[in-house]
């Protein structure tokens, strides 16, 4: 995003009396609702638990890939997830945790992996972007640049299919043209204004309300995995940077 207006808007609402919904359901004893609740946790995180497989241990990508399937077979059929408790820090970092304390119980998993008859539950090649590894930062900040990357990602594919639900698809190209645009010059109000026939103050105002929206859509994602204002406080400047 362009630094002269980088906001999302504030959030607002007060905290919901119950929260944590995604962790909830990965403790729940019922196995429906604990298994749907790790297929979003797999379809939430496996690009970055690949990042930091294969930055960590130097890992190829066909092997990085074994072992992210691997990871989240441990977590289906363990109690790790069960053991987390949000007094001791974001759930995002227990993740970092548990995909630390892996490294002891990989060899087995995967063992356990291929006795399952190979069974693959993510599927890699719908995203091949995120297969591109390169050297860079430390593994740990490579995940949470890969989590908060994806957080604002879904956010923002959300709120692309509502605004179009809502025939409001002019706000979404305003922001599309303005934040998302390939051109390597930056673009100004006046620019997309030319080019959607707007006036720059219309241009500001739809930035405003798609950005409202979007910052919207990751705090209520986020209150699935977090269980105070707090935490969901530390999340959001996390990912927004403050």
């Amino acid at each position: 995003m362009h630094n002269d207006d980088t906001s999302l808007g504030a959030g607002r609402g007060a905290f919901p009396d119950t929260t944590g919904g995604l962790i909830g359901r990965l403790g729940n004893s019922d196995p429906s609702s604990r298994t749907a609740a790790l297929e979003t946790l797999s379809r939430r995180y496996w690009r970055p638990v690949y990042r930091y497989v294969r930055l960590a241990w130097n890992k190829s990508n066909e092997d990085a890939k074994d072992l992210t399937q691997a990871f989240f077979l441990w977590l289906m059929e363990g109690e790790a997830l069960g053991k987390y408790r949000s007094d001791r820090g974001s759930f995002r970092g227990y993740l970092k945790v548990l995909l630390r304390g892996f490294s002891a119980h990989h060899e087995e998993a995967l063992r356990c992996l291929k006795r399952g008859g190979g069974v693959r539950f993510l599927s890699f090649d719908e995203d091949r972007e995120a297969l591109v590894v390169s050297s860079g930062p430390d593994p740990e900040r490579a995940f949470d640049a890969v989590w908060a990357s994806d957080m604002a990602r879904r956010a923002i594919e959300r709120v692309r299919a509502k605004l179009a639900e809502e025939g409001r698809d002019k706000a979404m190209r305003t922001y599309d043209e303005y934040v998302l645009s390939p051109s390597e010059e930056a673009p100004t109000y006046t620019s997309v204004g030319e080019r959607l026939g707007l006036k720059e103050d219309q241009v500001r105002h739809l930035l405003s309300d798609v950005r409202e929206e979007i910052r919207g859509e990751i705090r209520k994602e986020l209150l699935e995995s977090v269980r105070s204002e707090e935490e969901l406080r530390e999340e959001m400047n996390a990912i927004f940077g403050r």
